[in-house]
Formats: structure tokens, sequence, C-alpha cells
């Protein structure tokens, strides 16, 4: 006799979720509140819930988003959604947790910050680093 596998929502195969445990997991850890993370990842407290409780798997953003809120690297969060994290180096972790600490800095400390990065990448570009210039150029610095 064949096993029959239940479906989710449009017929889909649910994953085993190891994501919903490592989420819950990791915030326990830290003792944070579902409300608290949220609040962190920008989105409402009943999607929080869900990503703890899914059988689904997130999408890359949405992993990448609460890899940030948790402070945990990225390639973990990644893996535990079960995506392939070969592809990822490890300064996308760093980059996107600066990121997101910036994105929480007052308007009165990003000038600052700005200044310093200028005089960094300007360091960079007088010793001809055409990395640093081009992401200079992007960057409108």
């Amino acid at each position: 006799m064949a096993e029959t596998v239940a479906r989710g929502k449009r017929g889909m195969k649910p994953v085993e979720n190891g994501f919903a445990e490592f989420v819950r997991t990791q915030r326990r850890s830290k003792g944070w509140s579902q409300v608290y993370c949220a609040k962190r990842a920008r989105i409402h407290p009943q999607r929080w819930n869900h990503l703890e409780r899914s059988t689904s798997r997130p999408h890359k953003e949405t992993v990448e988003i609460i890899a940030a809120a948790l402070d945990v690297p990225q390639s973990d969060a990644l893996r535990a959604a079960g995506y392939d994290v070969s592809e990822h180096g490890g300064g996308s972790d760093v980059i996107r947790s600066i990121v997101y600490d910036l994105s929480n800095c007052s308007d009165q400390v990003l000038p600052e910050i700005q200044d310093f990065i200028r005089f960094k990448l300007m360091r960079s570009v007088n010793n001809n680093d055409p990395d640093l210039n081009s992401k200079a150029e992007k960057l409108n610095l």
C-alpha cells in the first residue's frame, strides 16, 4: 500500500521545516518574544508566529530578514530553510548586518556614518582599488 503525503495550500507538498524550529530555538535562546522579533524584522507579529509554525519553505528574502532580526548568520538561517548556501559569500552576512544596524540609527548619526564611509572609500580610491571605486560610484559617495 502506497503511503500518502499530506498536501498543503494549493496542493503543494509541504517540506519538513527545520527553519521554523531554527527560528523558534534562536528566539527562545535569546529570551525574546515573538512580538519583539517581529518588530526587529518589521513584520506583523502574526506573520512571525506563522513562520514558527509553518511547514512550507519561506522565500530567501524572508529568511535573510529573519536572520538579521535574530542576529544569526544568514548562511545558518538559509541552510535551516533548505537553501544551498555555497553561492553565498561570508561577506554577505556582514553587509546585511551592517545595513540592518544602519536602518536603526537615528537621523543625527547617519551623516557622520556617511562621512566616515566617504573617507574610507576615498582612501581606497586613492589607492586605486577598482572594486571600491565602482562601489563608491554606485552609492553616489
